[in-house]
Order: C-alpha cells, then structure tokens, then sequence
C-alpha cells in the first residue's frame, strides 16, 4: 500500500481537514463506508478548488462541471464510529485533460489508514462533453514521496456475469450537476454481499470507472460477480456501461 509518511505538518500545496467518523457513514459492523470515505474526499475537493477560485459560482459561469472518471482506494483499516480523522487532499500533474488528485486519511496522531486517487475531467455543462480553455486552471502540480499512484484506466472482468439486479435513480440520489452522484455508486455496491458476508469481511481495494452519467429515473442493471475475494459489479443503462466496479476483500482481522 502506498501512503506518504505522516508529517505534523501539512505539505505545501496539500490540504487538510479534521472530521470525526458519525454513526450514519458506517455500516452495521461499526467500521466507515467507503461511499462515507468517498463523500469525504469529494467535500475536500471542493474545499480545495474553491481555494484556487475554482468554486461552483465560477464553475456555473464559465458553463463548466468537474467530473470524477477513476478512483481507486487502498484500505489498511477501516475507520470505525467516534475515530477522529485526518483527511489530506493534493493535485497531481495534468496530463491528455485528466487531472489526478490524490487523498490519504490518517488517525490524528498520523497512523495509517486509507490511500485514494481520482482523475477528473473538466467538461462542458451543456454538451456534456470535455471542456476546451481550461489551461487558466491556477492550481500547482505536488508529489509526495509515497503517494498512491493514479488509479488504473483498465481491469480485467468477468465475461459472464453470475447475477443480475435491478435498480432506479432516485431523486434524492441527484447532486449539484444534474446527475447520480459518485458515492451512490459505491452505496449500491456495498450492499451487494450479504450481512453475513459484510460481518466477516472488509474491503481492502476498491477501483470504480463512471463510465456515463446516470440519471434520475433511469433503470439501471447491474451485473454483479464475485470469484473469491474480489466483487465485480457491472452498472448498465439504455444497453451501455455506465459504471465498473471491483473491490477485493480481506476477512476481517487479517492484513
């Protein structure tokens, strides 16, 4: 697992917050969601663009939105109800339109805990398409030794898929820009295995592609497999991918 080593203070060009872990982000065994872990990084994303001039105001001006594409999470320990929390954010190098933004969570005194990154595009809030003139992006590229590195473009899945369930884009599941929003995704996901399956298990990596937006009312079928430790999850809508999701498991207790 790559995660930078903790320093007292934070790195130049990094961002940190302090969060405490609530009842409602975790799950029934007591231990965070990693839609909760999600929902947090894109809280400090916005905190950390909004730093740069690059808020939602400025965004809706210049007719533009920030999509999440990958993400890829590495989990040491699960962070459990009551824990106080970390959370650092920093922005990668921008290459071919993607920019890379990598997160880690420490415990307050600086152990260990949970290494993520994502790439984002900037697009164009109408045509729904990548953006053109975003090269004014003021926002300076930080390495740390350690880091995650970019989540992968590509993984191997399942030709068939084992099962088949239903589901429909809710209201409540729409955010800011008009469609489902990221952590949704892994909610769905989640509750996939069984409570028995849930309690004896953790997550130990999670990789996620938002293949297409979804929408609210749309009916989405997801085709879900699992071959030993590792949970493959395929969204579909209108006959396309809209999303890929693997997370492999660890039994709980054991590194």
């Amino acid at each position: 697992m790559e995660l930078p080593v903790f320093t007292p203070a934070c790195p130049a060009g990094v961002l940190e917050r302090e969060l405490t872990v609530t009842p409602e982000q975790t799950d029934e065994t007591g231990r965070m969601r990693c839609e909760a872990l999600a929902a947090s990084m894109q809280q400090i994303t916005e905190e950390h663009l909004h730093t740069f001039g690059w808020d939602r105001e400025t965004l809706r001006d210049r007719n533009k939105i920030w999509v999440i594409s990958w993400s890829s999470i590495e989990i040491l320990r699960l962070p459990h109800s009551g824990e106080a929390l970390r959370l650092r954010v920093w922005p990668g190098e921008k290459k071919s339109g993607m920019h890379t933004r990598r997160y880690v969570f420490y415990t307050v005194s600086g152990g260990p805990l949970v290494s993520a990154a994502s790439i984002f595009l900037l697009m164009d809030a109408g045509s729904r398409t990548l953006a053109t003139g975003g090269d004014d992006l003021d926002i300076p590229a930080v390495s740390l030794p350690g880091e995650p590195a970019a989540p992968k473009l590509r993984i191997s899945f399942p030709a068939e898929a084992g099962t088949k369930q239903r589901r429909v884009v809710r209201p409540e599941e729409i955010d800011a820009n008009g469609h489902m929003n990221n952590t949704r995704y892994l909610a769905w996901t989640e509750e996939l295995p069984s409570l028995t399956f849930r309690a004896s298990h953790e997550p130990r990596v999670v990789w996620i592609q938002y293949v297409k937006e979804l929408m609210q009312g749309q009916i989405v079928t997801m085709e879900v497999t699992a071959e030993g430790d590792s949970l493959f999850v395929r969204g579909r809508a209108g006959g396309a991918d809209a999303f890929l999701v693997n997370i492999l498991y660890r039994v709980t207790g054991k590194r």
